[in-house]
């Protein structure tokens, strides 16, 4: 069974890996990452339940999409909130963090199974990937709250910007309405005047 069931899983990586990046491009990196939280949840829970072999079969489809897009979308996210100069020195701390992880596991999880049966494990790996999934959520919203917040500031710059400008503009307007106001006056008393002597010399 572990052949078959190890079978399955590289022939899903295989064929359908391009099929669930396009399907999930338009998602971002870290809400990939805690989607893929949710297929380990169900694919490794559902299995202190399964007993038969198709239903084996289905699990390790489910929780090998959750490997395709946690290991698509790790890296995209690492290089889009890293520097340049940084990007290789977090990469690699991604490696050393999953090798703690693979020497480490093995023996809590052994020591837990011990006394246990091995289907005592999956709730145990089910509340781990829930947990997972909901703290990548979480940070994907608080990303979300913070892209909003520096667009409001950006909307409330642009809105001071404008009415500093709508207030020139007006400033500026009025000056030149003034300067022409100014300008048909002097003609009006220039055109006055001339009329007053004009006036004046008739009557002489």
């Amino acid at each position: 069974m572990f052949g078959t069931l190890m079978s399955v899983n590289a022939f899903v990586v295989e064929f359908f890996t391009v099929i669930i990046i396009h399907l999930t491009r338009k998602n971002k990196s870290i809400f990939n990452i805690a989607l893929s939280g949710i297929f380990y949840a169900v694919g490794f829970g559902m299995l202190y339940y399964t007993e038969k072999y198709i239903f084996f079969i289905i699990s390790t489809i489910i929780w090998t999409t959750g490997e395709i897009l946690s290991a698509t979308n790790q890296g995209v996210y690492i290089a889009n909130h890293t520097p340049r100069s940084h990007r290789g020195r977090v990469n690699s701390i991604i490696p050393i963090i999953s090798g703690i992880g693979n020497a480490i596991g093995p023996r809590v999880m052994g020591a837990y199974i011990e006394n246990r049966e091995v289907k005592a494990a999956w709730p145990i790996v089910f509340i781990l990937s829930i947990i997972g999934a909901l703290l990548m959520y979480g940070l994907s919203l608080k990303e979300v709250k913070a892209k909003l917040g520096e667009s409001e500031k950006r909307s409330v710059k642009l809105t001071w910007f404008a009415l500093v400008y709508n207030k020139k503009l007006k400033c500026k307007y009025s000056e030149n309405i003034q300067n022409i106001f100014d300008f048909i006056r002097e003609k009006m008393l220039k055109y006055y005047k001339v009329g007053i002597l004009i006036r004046n010399w008739t009557k002489f």
